[in-house]
């Protein structure tokens, strides 16, 4: 289960700093720049991506994930090939989890499919 919260403030700054501290026990990741996720302490998208993995019996090798902002943190680590906008939350660039490709705006990331597909 996930909750997304929007806050009218910058959440980085706002809410993600605000509300972690009241709700112990659950997992608060910022998502976006007015939007933070509430969920489970170990829910996120890299053990989603590792099950689903697991469950298509396709090894990690094969595997590919883009992600924008620090809820994508976990599943660009667990993909074989990992790759981020320019635009990206500056925290998820800093943190090495995968590649820079250009921004959003210039359709980076379906450029980036195609030349991974070849097409």
């Amino acid at each position: 289960l996930k909750i997304s919260v929007w806050d009218s403030q910058p959440c980085a700054e706002h809410g993600g700093v605000i509300l972690p501290p009241l709700i112990k026990g659950m997992r608060a990741m910022i998502s976006g720049y007015d939007w933070l996720d509430v969920s489970a302490p170990h829910a996120n998208k890299g053990r989603a991506f590792d099950a689903i993995l697991n469950y298509l019996g396709i090894d990690r090798s094969e595997s590919v994930a883009f992600g924008d902002h620090m809820n994508d943190y976990e599943m660009l680590c667990a993909a074989g090939k990992a790759y981020m906008p320019e635009n990206a939350f500056y925290k998820l660039k800093e943190s090495g989890a995968g590649e820079i490709i250009g921004p959003h705006r210039d359709l980076s990331v379906i450029k980036k499919i195609g030349e991974l597909m070849n097409l």
